[in-house]
């Protein structure tokens, strides 16, 4: 018997989704053939497609897997041959995969799911990997391995939130400062100039990056609020504050190239880092481990 290799995929999965990923979900379609011998010789063939798809979530070290099977032709004794499959992740990571067994009939599909547990206390990026073994009266067993496309990361390093799972290699995009109005125009502005859209999170830096950009930030002589800032001026919130960009608490912050601030009102600047809060917790972006670490990177877009 050959070891289930890449062939034709032929016709996608029954629980085909597109391929793709994004922070806590992948899919990935595949296919290939099996085929066992006796005497030398080859007595049957089965093609299969697959589909595997994975949820993660941010708030649990529990997740499972969707796997089909979809067998597409046979040929000799092809029809008989029993697919045996399992998925297993790294330690401290353990399956426990509940796909039963099935006949490599063509038309019919093999589902089911693979429920994964990771127990990491600090933060443990995983790989995960699909087993499938082929059986038939009086033939050789064959087992394949191979890896899926994506690794995934659990992590228990947010404070309040506990542990949760995200597909590390997706870099997430926050969109929610958009609302504020004179911190998006700010950092369009200094995008607009060289500033970059992708950050890296590191609050270790946030000191040195706010003093080096707006610890000696004055207000022009006869500042005056622009159209639409909020009034009165003696309310605290309406204050002007030097908002700077990039971010302070980014890798990318400070006094580097295309980097610069204007002035926003200070309800604005509050409502940026509470944004900013639930945005990292939404997708797990992890902040430098120090003040030289770079920490998971994300995208600004408004």
């Amino acid at each position: 018997m050959e070891p289930i290799a890449a062939g034709a995929p032929g016709s996608l999965a029954a629980e085909d989704c597109t391929p793709g990923y994004d922070r806590t979900t992948a899919c990935q379609n595949g296919g290939g053939y099996a085929e066992v011998y006796r005497g030398g010789q080859t007595i049957g063939r089965a093609t299969f497609t697959t589909n595997y798809k994975i949820i993660l979530d941010i708030k649990q070290r529990v997740f499972a897997e969707k796997v089909a099977i979809h067998i597409t032709s046979a040929t000799g004794v092809g029809a008989g041959i029993t697919a045996h499959f399992k998925g297993m992740c790294s330690s401290p990571c353990k399956a426990d995969s509940q796909v039963p067994s099935g006949l490599m009939k063509p038309g019919t599909t093999i589902k089911g799911l693979v429920a994964y547990t990771d127990s990491t206390k600090t933060k443990h990026t995983g790989a995960i990997t699909h087993q499938m073994s082929v059986t038939y009266p009086g033939a050789t067993s064959t087992t394949l391995r191979a890896p899926f496309a994506l690794k995934f990361r659990c992590d228990d390093l947010l404070k309040g939130q506990g542990a949760g799972c995200v597909w590390p290699d997706y870099t997430p995009t926050i969109t929610t400062l958009s609302g504020l109005r004179f911190i998006s125009a700010n950092i369009r502005r200094w995008q607009g100039r060289g500033a970059p859209k992708l950050l890296h999170r590191n609050s270790y830096l946030t000191d040195k990056n706010r003093y080096e950009v707006c610890g000696k930030a004055k207000l022009p002589p006869g500042w005056k609020p622009p159209a639409g800032w909020p009034l009165p001026i003696s309310d605290p919130d309406n204050k002007p504050t030097c908002d700077e960009y990039a971010f302070a608490s980014s890798n990318e912050g400070g006094t580097r190239a295309g980097n610069g601030y204007d002035w926003v009102p200070h309800g604005e600047n509050n409502s940026q880092g509470a944004l900013l809060k639930n945005f990292y917790y939404a997708n797990r972006v992890l902040n430098a481990k120090s003040a030289r670490d770079v920490g998971d990177g994300f995208n600004v877009a408004v």
